[in-house]
């Protein structure tokens, strides 16, 4: 599933998180962290992390690592 990007409305800060970076509403990924695909639940900051460094990702329903593209369940079982 694709990304929903967070907006607002009536926001006159220029310094806005939202408004000036690209944050998913449903999976809280943001610009580096989000994944390929959107696994549309909220992704713990750890694993955020994990995708940002470029060792996990989601792609078609499942976690997978990023070099061996192996699935993975989210409580980090193979």
């Amino acid at each position: 599933m694709k990304h929903e990007q967070a907006t607002h409305s009536n926001c006159e800060n220029m310094s806005c998180s939202i408004c000036n970076l690209w944050v998913c509403s449903m999976c809280g990924g943001a610009e580096g962290s989000l994944t390929t695909d959107c696994p549309c639940y909220q992704v713990p900051y750890v694993m955020r992390q994990l995708v940002y460094a470029g060792a996990i990702d989601f792609v078609v329903d499942k976690w997978v690592t990023k070099d061996s593209m192996i699935e993975i369940d989210i409580r980090g079982k193979k």
